[in-house]
């Protein structure tokens, strides 16, 4: 029975250094925008949004991520109405590369109510 007396051991060490490679790799996986670039891309989403929800103020930033055909895809929470018709919602704004400018343009956008 000695040799089988480590195997706990091995196996809960090797969960967590899987655990851990899986999460370096998805954070690794963020796009490395600039501060400037990251901007943009918020204010073009923000206008995009201000379109289906006019009065939508975001108190919040949004999460980025790449999507796979190299534009992003930015999500996140916008407030709508004020005192008691106050509504949190959700949104998501797929932004694509312009070809023109290389600046990202808003491909669509979705809102939703949160609850």
């Amino acid at each position: 029975m000695p040799r089988h007396r480590h195997l706990p051991a091995i196996a809960a060490t090797s969960f967590v250094l899987v655990l851990f490679y899986v999460t370096v790799k998805a954070v690794g996986d963020s796009p490395t925008l600039s501060a400037e670039d990251r901007h943009a891309a918020s204010r073009e989403c923000q206008d995009a949004v201000h379109e289906v929800v006019a009065d939508a103020r975001f108190p919040f930033d949004p999460n980025v991520s790449e999507s796979p055909d190299g534009g992003l895809l930015l999500s996140g929470s916008v407030d709508t109405g004020d005192g008691i018709t106050a509504a949190r919602h959700n949104y998501e704004c797929f932004l694509g590369a312009s070809s023109i400018t290389g600046a990202y343009d808003a491909d669509s956008v979705n809102v939703w109510r949160s609850h």
